[in-house]
């Protein structure tokens, strides 16, 4: 069995090389390990200094820019470099987690299956709707923003790079109604949000940027739970989303019914459409508000999932959902 390990980064130098040394430290150690960007221009050339000095390979991601796209890159050099094989298996790594002994184990899928499904779909479009949870799974292309219904809509990201956060702020104010765009900001010491606060202050958007000092102060007190008292910074997706969480529910206490969209700051909202082809979000927040708890999906063309693994997703909930009961 031979995995190739794949690990896909944006903009979030500092974390490379603790992913890279957590590899090194497994038991059952991968093949190769590739190493797929989608930073920026000048990131790219710090992240191939640093796999230069880890001895693997870096690849800059020209598919679609979003993780699938990533991930599909990395498949191509796979293809590209090694013979395929019943024995070659995929694995792909949360950069900014630790990985367990068992993950190339529990994350491998074999590259011939992969293959055959498709693999990383970039314009993945299904609808489901489980009857037993209050959660809805949209994934489309087109999403428009007609109709809002009496709520307020807020939108919250994490900041790591002041031109991302920009892009993504541009792209809100012109085709985003909002009641409020909550920013945390975890931008490199030395570096702000300058240009994203002065392009929100003269679009007269009603804004909050957490800074760095704010959160990172109350991180070390244990304003975000006693757990992460130990932690000085965002090392990890949980403790990064628990923080924008408590400061989303901070900033939103005097809403009468709010309703929060989540976005990673690597999303590009140029997959909105105006058309009457697309998919209307606030028509479908509108039939379920009083009834659903969440809805979860992906509009960049980027659900980074093969068909399989959620096929495999949804199985599982359905016999936890048996165990249960």
């Amino acid at each position: 069995m031979k995995t190739i390990a794949v690990i896909v980064t944006c903009n979030r130098l500092a974390l490379i090389p603790k992913a890279l040394k957590s590899v090194s430290k497994l038991t059952r150690k991968p093949y190769n390990v590739y190493v797929v960007s989608n930073s920026t221009n000048e990131n790219y050339l710090k992240e191939k200094e640093i796999c230069k000095e880890f001895g693997v390979e870096l690849f800059k991601n020209y598919r679609s820019e979003n993780y699938a796209g990533a991930l599909n890159t990395a498949v191509e050099q796979i293809v590209k470099q090694h013979e395929i094989s019943e024995d070659l298996y995929f694995a792909s790594f949360d950069y900014t987690n630790d990985f367990g002994q068992n993950h190339i184990k529990n994350n491998a899928i074999k590259l011939t299956t992969l293959l055959k499904s498709g693999a990383f779909n970039e314009g993945f479009s299904v609808t489901t709707e489980p009857t037993e949870k209050k959660e809805i799974s949209i994934f489309t292309n087109n999403i428009s923003f007609e109709n809002k219904g009496n709520y307020q809509f807020v939108i919250g990201f994490i900041a790591g790079n002041d031109i991302i956060a920009k892009r993504i702020v541009e792209q809100i104010i012109e085709k985003v109604p909002t009641d409020l765009i909550l920013i945390i900001d975890d931008t490199p010491k030395g570096k702000t949000l300058d240009e994203t606060e002065r392009i929100l202050k003269e679009s007269k958007k009603s804004f909050k940027i957490v800074s760095y000092d704010n959160w990172q102060a109350k991180l070390l007190i244990g304003y975000y739970g006693e757990y992460f008292e130990k932690f000085d910074d965002i090392n990890s997706i949980p403790l990064g989303r628990t923080i924008l969480h408590r400061h989303l529910f901070d900033e939103t206490t005097q809403f009468e019914k709010p309703v929060y969209w989540i976005i990673d700051d690597d999303i590009d909202l140029n997959a909105i459409s105006t058309s009457e082809k697309s998919f209307k979000l606030f028509d479908l927040i509108n039939e379920h508000i009083n009834k659903t708890d969440a809805i979860i999906g992906g509009i960049s063309n980027d659900p980074p999932i093969p068909a399989l693994v959620a096929s495999e997703h949804n199985l599982w909930i359905s016999y936890t959902a048996t165990e249960t009961t």
